[in-house]
């Protein structure tokens, strides 16, 4: 108890970053576990119910502030946030029709940034465009691109791709590391043991699908050692697996035990695929927050609503019995990747691909 209750009182910050640089240097890498870059990725901002129609909205990721606005027909555009003519932030300007007004001099800009109107000038004296960004609504929030051009939209959890999907915000938390380390331990094969005392001989396969996104398939099958891998494997069968899709370096999402049968019998009942996603936001000082969605495939009619209620629940019961043992090992974690073993394959991987990564103009200059 001593213990859980000093874990607790370790401040939410990323301080061990600037510690023990002498004796201990830390190896840097271009983008992954950088905290001056941003890459061109989702990232979720704010609850859909949050932006009212007509309504403005600004906030800043890395270097960059944005100013969201849902115009009269209701859909959500972004645009870089200050006003060219004097810098006047325009989410505290206003919404008219389906273009944004600023508040300071009420010059006026389109959907795709364009000067539309200057109210003392009869003929626009100069072509003047202001930087737009994607946007799109998914799991009940609002979400922007960090780039000129989406090349994917808001990705699905592995297996429910083509289908039609329902999220919704389960928790939001801020993270004691950069979220590329919360990445980086969901497919790290030793901590299944060291940290979950779930002890089996685990592979992975990596796929490469869709430009910036990959998706790690990971199986396992479970021995008998410790009472956590006896209830398991009772529950499931000794052989278990996932597929974690990584988008972009600030999305994971999980789908747990595809088609996982009861007790792992061929003739079991089909248990619910529990299909989590994180949508992470940078920090300039190494923390992230991460927004956790439970998603699953929209049912219809009453039964439909039960089903989702037993998946929404079988869940949550799973990230809860996972989630407390992975937070403990980050507090005061200054993440170093530099002397690797042949079971950290894995880790490497993904750092290598997350080096591959886009940069946003979102990032800090150097």
């Amino acid at each position: 108890m001593e213990i859980e209750r000093h874990w607790k009182r370790i401040p939410k910050t990323s301080e061990s970053r600037t510690e023990n640089h002498q004796s201990q240097p830390l190896q840097t890498y271009k983008i992954f576990n950088n905290t001056r870059i941003v890459t061109e990725a989702w990232y979720p901002i704010l609850p859909s119910r949050k932006l009212k129609k007509m309504k403005s909205h600004s906030f800043k990721i890395g270097a960059q502030r944005i100013v969201l606005f849902r115009g009269d027909d209701r859909v959500v555009r972004a645009l870089d946030a200050f006003c060219p003519h004097m810098g006047a932030d325009l989410g505290r300007g206003e919404v008219t029709g389906n273009e944004i007004r600023c508040y300071f001099h009420r010059w006026k800009y389109d959907a795709q940034g364009n000067l539309s109107e200057i109210p003392c000038k009869s003929k626009l004296p100069f072509n003047l465009k202001i930087q737009n960004y994607d946007t799109q609504e998914a799991y009940g929030f609002i979400w922007v691109y960090a780039g000129k051009k989406a090349p994917y939209p808001v990705p699905k959890p592995p297996g429910l791709e083509g289908l039609s999907v329902e999220g919704r915000l389960l928790i939001k938390t801020k993270l004691f590391v950069h979220h590329h380390v919360l990445m980086a331990s969901a497919i790290d094969i030793q901590h299944f043991a060291s940290v979950h005392n779930l002890h089996a001989d685990f592979s992975h396969e990596i796929e490469i699908p869709v430009e910036d996104n990959y998706t790690w398939k990971v199986m396992g099958k479970l021995n008998e050692n410790g009472v956590r891998n006896r209830i398991v494997s009772w529950f499931l069968g000794q052989q278990f697996g996932y597929r974690a899709l990584f988008s972009g370096g600030s999305i994971v999402s999980i789908s747990y035990g595809e088609n996982q049968r009861f007790r792992g019998r061929v003739n079991g009942m089909k248990l619910p695929t529990p299909h989590v996603l994180w949508g992470c936001v940078p920090h300039s000082d190494g923390v992230s927050d991460a927004y956790v969605f439970i998603v699953q495939k929209k049912n219809n009619g009453i039964w439909g609503e039960v089903k989702s209620k037993v998946n929404f629940v079988f869940s949550i019961v799973l990230l809860a019995w996972l989630k407390d043992d992975d937070v403990k090992a980050f507090p005061r974690m200054r993440f170093q990747a530099q002397n690797l073993i042949d079971l950290d394959a894995s880790v490497a991987k993904l750092i290598s691909l997350t080096e591959k990564l886009k940069v946003s103009l979102w990032s800090f200059k150097n």
